[in-house]
């Protein structure tokens, strides 16, 4: 998220000439990017996958797929943005 605009453009390349699904892990929360509309915005709206909140050591938790600490969600990002709500993704 810290060079958002060119990852941007690099998420659509990515869209455009394949079919992967894009993950982002960041210690940004999904709520705090929505409401921003700045250019982590725009970055959002090409991930299909993110893993919001900072990693803490105290929650940290190696049982836990895809995350390091339980505060950690796996979010499904374009159904939350078409829901207006965080839809969490179990694994």
């Amino acid at each position: 998220m810290y060079q958002a605009k060119a990852f941007t453009e690099l998420a659509k390349l990515i869209k455009t000439n394949s079919s992967k699904t894009i993950w982002c892990y960041t210690g940004y929360r999904f709520e705090d990017i929505i409401n921003n509309r700045d250019e982590k915005y725009s970055l959002l709206k090409e991930v299909d996958v993110l893993v919001d909140g900072k990693y803490i050591v105290e929650l940290k938790d190696p049982a836990l797929p895809f995350r390091g600490s339980s505060n950690q969600r796996i979010i499904d990002v374009q159904a939350s943005i078409e829901r207006g709500d965080v839809t969490c993704i179990s694994v």
